[in-house]
Formats: structure tokens, sequence, C-alpha cells
């Protein structure tokens, strides 16, 4: 069992190193690597301004703050909340996190281990995903984990 757990985790880790996303300064976004759940299958347009990748999903906020996802959604990890107002997404192993622009937290997708349960406030000003957790970085230099 020890062995099939630690393949695993290499495998998961070699396949999001896999796939890379670049965002041209065009406004469009380019993505190549393994495609296992068309996570390289990136949305057209030219008004994107920030990317960032979960496991087997993209994701990208366009000029007019909304969000956009595509790739691998088992647990809603695409399934992005409407509106605007969003600044910054961090993604995760099927989950996403993103930090709006009142300086508040968001995440959506799977959650057995905490992992969308975001902490309360407005002073947020920059957010990491990670496998299985996430950081955010409040306005006086803190970190929370």
């Amino acid at each position: 069992m020890r062995i099939r757990i630690v393949v695993i985790l290499i495998v998961v880790v070699v396949l999001t190193i896999a796939t890379s996303l670049w965002a041209a300064e065009s406004g469009q976004i380019v993505a190549w690597g393994y495609n296992s759940h068309e996570q390289c299958v990136v949305p057209s347009g030219s008004d994107f301004v920030d990317i960032a990748s979960g496991n087997y999903h993209g994701l990208a906020i366009k000029s007019d703050g909304s969000l956009v996802a595509w790739g691998w959604n088992v647990d809603g990890q695409c399934d992005v909340p409407a509106g605007n107002g969003f600044v910054d997404v961090a993604g995760g192993y099927a989950r996403t996190i993103a930090l709006k622009s009142d300086g508040s937290l968001v995440a959506w997708g799977r959650n057995d281990k905490g992992q969308c349960d975001v902490p309360t406030g407005n002073d947020f000003i920059d957010i990491a995903g990670a496998g299985f957790h996430s950081l955010a970085l409040k306005s006086d230099g803190s970190l929370v984990a």
C-alpha cells in the first residue's frame, strides 16, 4: 500500500508539471503538455489578464474581472462563480481559490480536507494554491494557511 501511494503521488506531481500555461502580450492563452483532461484546450479570446493552473484544470481572469476555467471538473473546480471583481486566482488539486477586488477570498471544488474553508476578512492581497492547501498574504504582511 505504501509503495502504491508513493507512486500515485509521483505521477500526480509529474502530470501537474507536464502542463504549462502562458499568456501572450496579446491577451491570448497558450497551453502545451499533458492533456489528459483537456487542460490544454484553452478558451479563445484576447482579453485575458492573468492565468493559473490547478492539477488538471486551467484558470484565467478576463479584463472585466470575470473568471474562466477549463479542464477536469470532477469536484466543481471549474464551476466559477458569476460576476466580476476578481483580481487573482490559484488552483490546487480539484479546487480553485480566488481573490476579489474587495480583498476577500472565495474557493470552490473539492473540500474534503477543508481546502475551500477560506478565512474571513477583506484584507488579503495575494494568494497561492498547492495540492491540498492554500496560502494568503494579508495587507499587514502576515500569512494565513
